[in-house]
């Protein structure tokens, strides 16, 4: 529970963000609080940046949907807001946080996430494209990822044995076998008909 001054300050300052003058209130209260939570300074005013994150962790399991999907862009999300709106489990917000290379999550959130990214290729494009995987978390994705994938993780260090490159080439490759070719002209046959050996 907030101390009733803290408590005071906070909706003063929540007022102010969502009362400019003359204007009607702006924006759901999470959103608010999330961002007053990010432009506290951690070193000047860590009890009031405690008790904007306290506040908005509360809020992140009954928020709709909405802005739970705006906060999980926001710029330098932190991991306990992050770690949140995965616990949450909104598929929307998850991708939109996946592809926030800003926002910042637990190895257990990661975790989590490559869970549904198993099932889900739009989230499984998204995870592929941060930079702070895990070698487990990029070997549980492994099987599902196709040769685009794999050789993006690669070319960003994630493997490097001579088996697993090779493996890849073999996979793009097929895939461009597999791919149809553009149709030919039509061009008359060159072989001539063969006639019928009935015909006198």
């Amino acid at each position: 529970m907030l101390a009733p001054a803290l408590r005071q300050d906070l909706l003063e300052r929540l007022d102010a963000l969502a009362r400019p003058p003359g204007e009607v209130p702006q924006g759901p209260l999470l959103e608010l609080v999330v961002d007053l939570f990010l432009a506290q300074s951690e070193v000047e005013d860590p009890e009031r940046r405690r008790a904007c994150l306290d506040l908005a962790l509360s809020l992140v399991p009954r928020a709709a949907p909405e802005p739970l999907r705006a906060i999980a862009s926001r710029p330098g999300l932190t991991e306990d807001i992050a770690d949140a709106i995965v616990r949450r489990g909104d598929r929307d917000a998850v991708a939109l946080l996946v592809a926030n290379r800003s926002a910042r999550l637990a190895p257990e959130s990661l975790a989590a996430v490559a869970d549904l990214a198993w099932r889900d290729a739009g989230l499984r494009g998204a995870f592929v494209q941060r930079s702070d995987l895990p070698g487990a978390i990029v070997d549980k994705l492994w099987p599902s990822l196709h040769s685009g994938f794999k050789a993006r993780l690669i070319a960003s260090g994630f493997r490097y044995s001579m088996s697993e490159v090779e493996e890849v080439g073999r996979e793009t490759s097929a895939a461009l076998r597999a791919t149809p070719a553009a149709p030919a002209p039509c061009r008359r046959a060159s072989t001539p008909t063969r006639r019928s050996s009935a015909t006198g």
